[in-house]
Order: structure tokens, then sequence, then C-alpha cells
């Protein structure tokens, strides 16, 4: 953990020298002075109703293995964020599936399973609302309109091929996998295993598109986070008088929204700090916003996402009576023989 902890510090300070690097700091601190924080206490608000929205969202990927009770649910979500953001690599994922299988007695690696299909939802639906805002929506022609505009098509090429993709393993498993084998075999060995491994886990998740209608909440649950998450960074960039027109300040808060999100899968120091400011600052400055606005937007936008989770989390945390580096310790030993079992299935069709 040490060993990590040092790494990701380090990414952290590349990317937070990446993103204050042409910042003019007087005008820095003016701009964080000058902001309307009424605009963000109501962001710290909404903040809490997205993760209220991913419990409610978890709690129907989980239905296959118990219909747990939202409370639950959201305490092992708050937990695993809250750990998110004072651990580094993102270890509040494995957190939160030891918190609620271990609360609600139910295998551990497949509600990790649980987690990782989650992610591909929200990959999916966020490319969806991205290609849908940059190919429909006006963009200024600024010396980055043709940025934006192969981002959209690079974008769009990665929701289909990640479609194409589920629609194969959904329909034709047999075929995929063994096609997904041979192209991981030209991959050193550990890494071929642990391809193996997400693959299984992602296709133990996909078991919930059996059930209709829990699909449909899944479906409806993802694109309102996103609403929501879009409404947060929108009403930030109201605190900081960012002057776009309305369409522009939409393109723009969805190409911040994507930034962010893929620069949160990035390893990173705890907190996601650094890798989240760069994206955020250079999301606003694509669209001709001024870096020392759009530095102070990106930290604010930045506390507002953390604090009330990590509160919550926290209170959580100590309720459960949670030992981190035992519940690491008896996650690592479950899931390894689980997915070594898995991983032999595989190999064997």
């Amino acid at each position: 953990m040490k060993t990590k902890l040092i790494i990701g510090i380090l990414i952290g300070v590349v990317f937070l020298t990446w993103a204050f690097r042409n910042v003019d700091f007087a005008e820095f601190w003016n701009t964080l002075k000058t902001a309307q924080y009424r605009y963000f206490i109501l962001a710290l608000a909404i903040s809490m109703v997205i993760f209220a929205l991913r419990a409610y969202r978890w709690k129907y990927l989980l239905i296959l293995q118990k219909n747990i009770p939202f409370l639950p649910v959201f305490s092992a979500t708050s937990i695993g964020f809250f750990a998110n953001n004072v651990l580094p690599f993102r270890a509040g994922e494995f957190l939160r599936a030891y918190v609620i299988g271990r609360g609600e007695r139910i295998s551990k690696s497949a509600v990790l399973a649980t987690i990782l299909v989650e992610r591909i939802i929200d990959v999916l639906t966020l490319l969806f609302i991205a290609v849908i805002a940059i190919v429909f929506l006006p963009i200024p022609k600024n010396t980055h309109y043709e940025t934006i505009k192969y981002f959209g098509i690079i974008l769009l090429i990665i929701e289909l091929s990640a479609i194409i993709f589920c629609f194969m393993l959904v329909t034709r498993r047999d075929f995929t996998l063994r096609v997904t084998d041979r192209i991981l075999g030209i991959l050193p060995k550990k890494i071929q295993e642990m391809g193996k491994n997400i693959i299984n886990s992602f296709l133990d998740g996909l078991e919930i598109m059996k059930a209709a209608q829990h699909f449909f909440r899944l479906i409806v649950s993802s694109f309102a986070i996103w609403f929501v998450a879009f409404l947060q960074i929108y009403i930030m960039l109201s605190a900081f008088n960012v002057n776009l027109d309305i369409s522009t300040m939409i393109v723009a808060s969805i190409v911040d929204m994507v930034l962010i999100s893929f620069a949160l899968t990035i390893p990173s120091a705890p907190g996601f700090v650094g890798t989240f400011h760069a994206a955020a600052k250079e999301g606003l400055v694509m669209f001709s916003v001024d870096a020392n606005i759009a530095s102070g937007f990106s930290v604010l936008l930045h506390l507002s996402s953390i604090i009330p989770i990590t509160i919550t989390g926290f209170f959580f945390f100590l309720r459960e009576n949670i030992k981190f580096y035992a519940a690491q310790a008896e996650f690592q030993e479950n899931s390894s023989r689980s997915f070594g079992t898995k991983t032999t299935e595989i190999a064997k069709k």
C-alpha cells in the first residue's frame, strides 16, 4: 500500500503541475474569492444526490444476488467512495464489495463483478450523452473546434465498439471468449490472466441483463446520474460567471464531465488530486475559458464532489467498525481463489 501511495502521489503531482502550469496565482486567488459560493453549497447538495442515485442503481445490480434494502447499499457505496478519496488506486471499489458482501453474506467476488458492470454502464451512458451533445449541438469555431469534433468521433467509435462487444458476449459468448482469448494470447501471462478475470467478472455481472424490469431501472438511473452530474458542473460554471451561450455551456459541461470521468480511471493520488483538476481545467480551456477561471472552477468542483461523500462515508466507516487491512487480505484471498477457478473454466472452452 505504501508503494501504491507514493506512486499515486507522484502521478497526482505531475497532473497538478500540468493543471496549474500557466496560471497567474494572483488572478487565480481572486477568482476563488469572487466566486458565488451559494452555487458551491448547492453543488455540495447535488453531489449527495448523485451518490444516492448510484446506491439505488447498485441495489438493482445486486438484486440477482440478494434483494438488499437501500440503506446498507448506500452505506457500502459511501464507504467505498470515502476510501477512494483517502486511499490510492481506487481501493474503495474493493472495500465496498467487502462491506456489502460481509454484511449481507453474499459472494464478495460476485459483488465486485457488479461494480465492474456498473463501470461499463457508466462509460456507455456517458459516451452516448457526449456523442449526442457534440454531434447535434453547435460548437464555437475557436482554435479547439477540430479537436472537439475529433473527440466526438473517437467517442462514437469507442461507444459502438463497446456496444458490439457487449452484444457479442451476450449472444455469442463462446465465440467471443475464444477470439478474446487469442487476442490476450499475445500478451504476457500475467496480463492474460488479468484480462480473463475481468471478462469473466463482467459476464457474471451481465446476468442482470436477463431481468428486463431491473435492466430498465439500470438504464434510467444511469442517465439520471449523469444528468445530475451535468447539473453540478453547469451550476459550478455559473458560480464563476462563465460567459458562454447556453448551447456552448451545455456542450462544455458534458465534455468536461467526460474528461473528468476518464481522468478518474488513471491511478492517482487519494481523492484524485491532480488528475481531476487537470481534466476539469483543460475541458474548459478547450472552450476558450480563461485558464485562471478554469483552475478555480476545477478546485471548487473537486471539493464539492469529495467533501459530502467523504464525511458521509467516514461516518458509515466508523459505524461498520471496518479494519481496512483485514478486509483487503480477506478479499484478496477469496477473490483469487474464485477467479482462479473461473479462469480455468474459460481456458477449457
